[in-house]
């Protein structure tokens, strides 16, 4: 007696249909999941540059600070603040280095109502330097600002895709700073801002 090897056309055509379920099942959270990792990684990864800014600050006893410039796609200048203007501009300052983010993410967010830090949301609002796009810690690592002293939280940027731009939803981040250089990560739960 011999004995049959190997899967009949029926028992391969219901494997394929289970793996095929198993694919058109998984495949929203999975979407979901890259969505929100990519829009942490932004913030991650500015939460770490406004670090370095800062560090660097100390380390150089200057002005050291972050410029957020918004476009296709946004970037981070890190840059020494020569000639203690409050913002940066490139022919007076020195550049430290420049960072690209993901060309799908954009500063800003559809949460509406007040940040984690109480003031309202936007896309990068830093009151405490020369420009709101710019963040600028002196050599103690404390916020610098032009003006007298500010709030608990200096400011935010905030993060999120760019086919996010009508919709709150939870792949949205916000980086906060204090006055006295405190950098906290929050990410937006669809209800509320939760530190993370």
């Amino acid at each position: 007696m011999r004995c049959a090897k190997g899967f009949t056309l029926i028992e391969l055509m219901i494997i394929m249909s289970i793996m095929a379920l198993t694919v058109v099942l998984t495949e929203p959270s999975l979407r979901a999941f890259t969505r929100s990792s990519k829009v942490k990684q932004a913030a991650t990864i500015i939460q770490v540059e406004m670090q370095k800014a800062r560090m660097e600050a100390i380390k150089r006893n200057a002005n050291v600070g972050i410029e957020f410039v918004t476009g296709t796609p946004n970037l981070l200048n890190l840059f020494q603040d020569d000639n203690t203007s409050g913002n940066y501009e490139a022919a007076l300052d020195t550049l430290i280095r420049t960072v690209t983010l993901d060309q799908d993410i954009v500063f800003g967010t559809n949460a509406g109502g007040n940040g984690p830090d109480s003031e309202p949301v936007g896309t990068v609002t830093f009151p405490g330097a020369g420009a709101s796009n710019e963040l600028i810690f002196s050599s103690n690592g404390a916020v610098y600002t032009t003006f007298g002293p500010v709030l608990v939280y200096d400011g935010s940027v905030y993060v999120m895709l760019t086919d996010d731009i009508s919709v709150a939803d939870d792949a949205e981040y916000a980086v906060t700073v204090g006055q006295y250089g405190a950098i906290q990560l929050f990410r937006y739960n669809g209800v509320l801002w939760e530190e993370r």
